[in-house]
């Protein structure tokens, strides 16, 4: 089944997500974030839509770029949204600035 995004988009929703992260990392300490549920969810949707997109994109680009880090991007997903409760702000602090 061909994605009906193609890979341009899906590369283009990764990186429109690491902006969203890092825009709302922006001057933000650990400890804000801890206590920003709103902040918090916010860069936990913008990692998950980064693993999705990672699952979508094409076996011909992935083999083209073996070093980027595909099938670690959608584990990321699985975690977020299957163990949610689990989540903690350093975590992702920390995945985000990486």
């Amino acid at each position: 089944m061909k994605d009906k995004y193609g890979d341009e988009a899906r590369l283009k929703h990764i990186l429109e997500s690491i902006e969203n992260i890092f825009l709302f990392l922006n001057n933000i300490k650990l400890e804000e974030l801890a206590e920003n549920r709103e902040k918090r969810n916010a860069i936990i949707y913008e990692f998950i839509i980064i693993g999705e997109a990672s699952k979508h994109v094409s076996d011909k680009l992935k083999s083209k770029y073996p070093k980027a880090a595909w099938k670690m991007a959608y584990n990321t997903r699985n975690k977020l949204v299957h163990e949610y409760p689990h989540i903690q702000a350093e975590i992702l602090f920390k995945a985000a600035v990486k």
